[in-house]
């Protein structure tokens, strides 16, 4: 049943697409249709029964991988099947087949490591996660190498999408393990553990305490913040003692992303944000530009310190 919170919590129902932390970031929903029938009829979920109608829509689908086609449409025979009319329009009764425009939550998944922020009013939504692959109940209570993988090395990345396009994004990566291919911190030039460029994933991957210590959340102010300690993802001999992010949302047009680091010496760092050409991506001064319909503006907020540049490059993916 968790499972209908987290569509819930990820849906774009006019779109009928979720907003995500991962490959293609904006995913059409597709399949589940036996599923969804399962948890209306058992829970008399109304969000369930809505999802499975919206999935029954005639609509032009995107699909970024061949396997969504073959959910998408062999799934209508199970769902067919598994229907039930009565249990259907018992748990929608009286409640509207699509939400309002004031949706407001930032909602925190401990065990998959992830938080997902999200406005309607705004037309924002915000998606990070900071864990082991597959979870945290998986990698302590299994010893499977393929239980403990570890993918592109990315802890404290994420995804940004206004009016329900994705302008800070996640580049593909299954060819090239580098921490280059998220929006994170270098450290002269070097990334996380398991920055090697290795093909796919590396078995057995060590969890080294890396997570999101703090979700808080105002629903009267629409505002609420993430805490993330993500010195543990960076190699030792980096000489951090100390890496905490926070993302502030004002309940504005504003989100603030701050990250207090210390280090034994002087380093150079680069923050990153990855962005899609074909969406748009500029640089004026230190602001940068994603986007050209909706547009985000990320601009460094001047603190003393060491001197800032920005650059725009191409993100090299395999």
């Amino acid at each position: 049943h968790p499972v209908i919170e987290w569509l819930h919590t990820v849906l774009d129902e006019r779109e009928c697409a979720q907003w995500l932390y991962g490959h293609g970031d904006r995913l059409p929903l597709t399949g589940g249709y036996a599923f969804l029938n399962a948890m209306t009829a058992k829970y008399g979920d109304a969000r369930a029964a809505r999802f499975h109608r919206l999935l029954l829509e005639p609509r032009a689908v995107h699909f970024y991988h061949s396997r969504q086609r073959s959910n998408h449409y062999h799934g209508l025979l199970s769902g067919f099947m598994e229907y039930d009319p009565e249990a259907d329009r018992r748990a929608l009764g009286g409640a509207p087949e699509t939400p309002g425009d004031g949706v407001a939550h930032l909602k925190h998944f401990p065990d998959s490591g992830v938080a997902h922020y999200r406005d309607d009013r705004l037309g924002a939504a915000l998606a990070l996660r900071c864990g082991p692959y597959a979870g945290r109940h998986a990698w302590l209570s299994s010893a499977c190498p393929c239980d403990r993988l570890g993918d592109a090395p990315g802890a404290g990345h994420f995804v940004l999408f206004l009016s329900g396009q994705p302008l800070l994004v996640t580049p593909d990566s299954p060819y090239r393990l580098n921490t280059f291919l998220r929006s994170c911190l270098l450290v002269d030039g070097r990334g996380q553990y398991g920055d090697t460029g290795y093909p796919m994933s590396i078995p057995s991957f060590p969890m080294r305490g890396e997570e999101i210590e703090s979700v808080q959340w105002d629903a009267a102010a629409r505002a609420g913040r993430v805490r993330l300690n993500l010195r543990p993802a960076y190699p030792e001999e980096l000489g951090m003692a100390l890496y905490l992010r926070e993302f502030v949302f004002t309940g504005e047009r504003r989100i603030l992303c701050r990250d207090e680091v210390l280090f034994d010496r002087p380093r150079q760092m680069a923050w990153l944000f990855q962005g899609q050409r074909e969406r748009g991506v500029a640089l004026a001064g230190l602001c940068a530009h994603f986007g050209r319909g909706p547009t985000l503006r990320v601009t460094p907020r001047r603190v003393e310190g060491p001197a800032l540049t920005a650059t725009l490059r191409e993100t090299e993916v395999v």
